[in-house]
């Protein structure tokens, strides 16, 4: 796996919001495509779905909200990888930006090699310790 990002809907229509380069894109930062368009980038029938654990329907739309936000404010791409500035974001970093510090729904490692691995390995986006997979066409074993 190699991208992330948040499905939202948004008048009966699932969208993805997530963070690419202006050298995969035409916009530098976080977007919105509709789920269709954003798997037609994905090598066929290798996707995982997955649901934070023990969240509400109120708390999952929050997450959503969350993630409409920031495409809002229109945040750029972190080309420099620093995990701990909001000012620029990359996919995985929307996630975790969300449901970490501005959620407060999951707890990461704070030791800072522990904290990097959760940044830039994309395992911590189907990890069973934060996440139920919904849909899963990958051995993630």
């Amino acid at each position: 796996m190699t991208h992330a990002g948040i499905i939202v809907k948004l008048d009966q229509k699932l969208f993805v919001v997530h963070a690419l380069s202006s050298d995969v894109s035409d916009i530098d930062g976080v977007q919105i495509n509709t789920l269709e368009d954003f798997l037609k980038t994905s090598y066929p029938n290798k996707m995982i779905v997955a649901r934070v654990k023990n969240q509400t329907v109120e708390g999952r739309s929050q997450i959503a909200q969350k993630a409409l936000h920031y495409l809002e404010l229109k945040i750029p791409f972190d080309h420099f990888g620093d995990y701990e500035d909001g000012d620029a974001l990359y996919c995985t970093e929307l996630i975790w930006r969300i449901l970490e510090k501005d959620l407060k729904m999951i707890q990461l490692p704070t030791v800072a090699k522990a904290r990097k691995a959760h940044f830039y390995d994309m395992k911590a986006m189907y990890d069973t310790v934060y996440f139920d997979l919904i849909v899963n066409q990958y051995d993630c074993n």
